[in-house]
């Protein structure tokens, strides 16, 4: 009589091989939400992105099975996409201190955040810089003076700039809000972001300024709602099922 083998016990990784019981459970929660070939169709393109993630940020694969499994469940919830063209939201690995390792989470991308801001009723009037030899004036975090020196602005080498702001006028006539960063902020925003090494921050540090206070204002919204899935089962714990072999 042969002994039995136990089934391998499948990672991360297996969440892009289409023959894996990992990549079936987020076609299902797929299908769920958009049927059998719409379903299918999505997640196909969803998990070419997911790779190349993979790639690009290889932290990703040392996050728990579980997290990024329920991350990505949330993607077709929240009818969402990694496509990074778009940037309407990234997968990215955060450490858990309480597990002594990396979890994943979804979180928004740039437009995702503006389109947010459009939808509960904000508009954004303005986003600025402020050059070091312009007048501006700062009052308990609000630019209630900046005079934009276009002289300054058109040397040819530009002045050092103190920060980027932008104003949102809320819904209702609820006011006008300003969010400011600092030199400090891109910095900081540099030191983790997927961007760091691309040309944003070396040659369009102006978008750098409006993403973080796009961001600001985003984290102030509340939760957008999540979408139902058709199916009655619930996906809330189908990644802690133990793996199968792969059919």
């Amino acid at each position: 009589m042969e002994p039995q083998t136990t089934p391998a016990k499948e990672t991360v990784k297996d969440f892009v091989d289409s023959k894996s019981q990992s990549y079936k459970r987020i076609e299902t929660a797929f299908v769920g939400i958009y049927g059998e070939t719409e379903g299918k169709k999505r997640w196909q393109q969803e998990s070419t992105f997911l790779r190349q993630m993979f790639t690009t940020n290889p932290k990703l694969l040392e996050c728990t099975y579980n997290s990024v499994g329920m991350q990505l469940s949330k993607l077709a919830a929240q009818d969402n996409t990694l496509d990074p063209a778009l940037q309407l939201c990234y997968l990215l690995p955060r450490w858990n201190k309480s597990i002594n390792g990396n979890e994943a989470v979804l979180q928004g991308g740039f437009y995702n955040k503006v389109e947010k801001i459009n939808e509960a009723g904000l508009q954004i009037l303005k986003n600025e810089l402020i050059y070091e030899g312009e007048t501006y004036k700062i009052e308990k975090g609000v630019v209630v003076e900046h005079n934009i020196d276009l002289a300054l602005r058109n040397q040819e080498t530009m002045p050092k700039i103190l920060a980027g702001y932008m104003l949102t006028e809320l819904p209702n006539g609820g006011g006008t809000v300003c969010d400011i960063a600092y030199p400090k902020d891109v910095e900081y925003s540099k030191s983790f972001s997927q961007q760091k090494a691309s040309a944003l921050y070396k040659e369009s540090i102006s978008t750098a300024y409006y993403r973080i206070c796009v961001t600001m204002r985003y984290k102030t919204l509340p939760k957008s709602p999540i979408r139902s899935p058709r199916a009655d089962e619930t996906l809330d714990n189908i990644f802690d099922k133990p793996s199968q072999t792969n059919e």
